[in-house]
């Protein structure tokens, strides 16, 4: 694992993320259902004292905001063996509930494109609050009458930043297409959503 000029090992990373497991997995009792599955990507910066100078969620196809912030907070106060060379950065994958994935139907892209559409400002606003510009990526689960069952997201962004738990907030509070009986899985990137 290495990056920054830094090298760690992947048997040093491995041995440190073992010793806090039990923290880890103690976030997935957040989970809001058995349909949640997906795969969830912290990515690290490591200092030369071998402390974590930064962690976020770097990609996730979860949808349970809960889960990947409690991920990060276990991981800030994680330290490894010092890099040699320097700092160094690498991606440390959890994966969750590979049965539920047939508890959900995938949905397209363009399936709850207008209801975020319509609910651009709420978003709008949590990007002008936390002074966010750049895109990120939202997913959820949504149930029957178009309820938000769960949802979350990822962008490249400081751990500590609250505009993630923003959007989740207002997502959660839309009201997506009736997926019928199924529950409906939908991803998708927000790099903005135009008024036209």
């Amino acid at each position: 694992m290495e990056g920054l000029g830094g090298q760690i090992s992947e048997f040093a990373v491995q041995s440190v993320m073992e010793t806090q497991m039990a923290g880890f997995n103690n976030c997935f009792k957040h989970v809001a259902g058995s349909y949640v599955s997906g795969e969830v990507q912290l990515s690290f910066k490591v200092n030369t004292d071998g402390r974590v100078k930064e962690v976020f969620v770097s990609q996730s196809t979860l949808g349970s905001w809960p889960v990947e912030d409690c991920l990060v907070q276990t991981a800030r106060f994680l330290e490894f063996p010092p890099p040699e060379g320097g700092p160094a950065r690498f991606i440390y994958p959890f994966m969750w509930n590979q049965a539920g994935r047939r508890l959900s139907q995938t949905m397209d892209a363009s399936w709850g494109y207008p209801t975020l559409r319509k609910n651009r400002d709420t978003i709008r606003a949590c990007r002008s609050t936390h002074r966010f510009e750049g895109p990120f990526h939202v997913t959820l689960y949504v149930g029957a009458r178009g309820k938000v069952l769960s949802a979350g997201m990822h962008a490249n962004m400081d751990s500590g930043d609250r505009f993630p738990a923003c959007v989740v907030e207002n997502i959660e509070a839309m009201t997506f297409p009736d997926p019928g009986s199924a529950t409906a899985k939908y991803s998708i990137l927000i790099e903005d959503l135009p008024d036209r």
